[in-house]
């Protein structure tokens, strides 16, 4: 059985490093705010993986996105996700070149599926990670692609497509991202039903025990968090502790604490 993870996810925005609520951005700094800010050595023994995506309008991958991807996965050891605007495989060598351990995708999936098959065919399907923003603000559950501007039709539907092009499924929930509020997890284990891969809740993770409570669940493989203030301080280390005395099965990247 596969152990369950923490993900902490970055947004980077035309140079500058995000907050999103609802998918409004708010820009927090630059890279060497970042690192002033954080203590990668501390966030590194904190989380299992890091995603890292591109959210600028410009789709163009930028020598500038290129560098952070490159400083990233020099200062972490742990597995990096990273995406935005990936439309050519080379987009995607680009960023397995710079230190991406795999590729987050999420309008191709719709778009162009055959350019999923062949990143796939370079990398492997486990180099994939399926994007799916959803939201059940029409009354229905529904999947959304370019940036959450366009409804692709029934979320069931879209996460039994995308679990037969990737390796995992990120699920992000438009209404409760940057909330706070908790994660929508009836919505989050039905998907986990409909899917074959690993899954990734994101979502309204607002303090340590939401990550915690969502992590319990059957089914739900990570909980990720892209919540830039509320984790600056020692959050992560008090979820991952709760997690240890809570017998859920992370690994074990920091000794509990006595």
């Amino acid at each position: 059985m596969l152990k369950k993870r923490f993900i902490f996810v970055l947004l980077w925005d035309s140079g500058h490093f995000c907050l999103s609520r609802n998918f409004r951005l708010q820009h927090v700094g630059d890279l060497d705010w970042l690192l002033q800010s954080y203590s990668f050595a501390t966030m590194a023994d904190s989380i299992d993986e890091l995603f890292l995506l591109d959210v600028s309008p410009n789709e163009t991958l930028s020598a500038g996105f290129l560098e952070v991807v490159h400083h990233l996965s020099g200062q972490f050891h742990i597995p990096l996700a990273v995406g935005g605007g990936i439309r050519q495989t080379t987009k995607a060598s680009q960023l397995f070149k710079v230190g991406a351990d795999k590729v987050v995708v999420n309008t191709p999936l719709v778009d162009d599926p055959k350019l999923i098959a062949e990143i796939a065919d370079i990398y492997g399907q486990q180099s994939l990670v399926g994007s799916i923003d959803w939201s059940s603000g029409s009354g229905e559950l529904l999947a959304y692609v370019d940036s959450a501007s366009r409804s692709v039709g029934p979320l069931q539907d879209h996460v039994q497509i995308t679990s037969e092009l990737v390796g995992e499924i990120l699920l992000n929930d438009i209404q409760r991202d940057g909330t706070g509020f908790g994660l929508d997890l009836v919505t989050a284990k039905t998907v986990c039903q409909d899917s074959n891969r690993p899954v990734v809740v994101m979502g309204g993770c607002g303090k340590p025990d939401h990550i915690v409570s969502g992590l319990m669940e059957d089914g739900i493989n990570a909980i990720a968090t892209a919540n830039l203030f509320n984790f600056v301080g020692d959050g992560l280390q008090v979820a991952r502790q709760m997690a240890f005395e809570g017998g859920i099965e992370i690994p074990n990247r920091i000794r509990a604490r006595p």
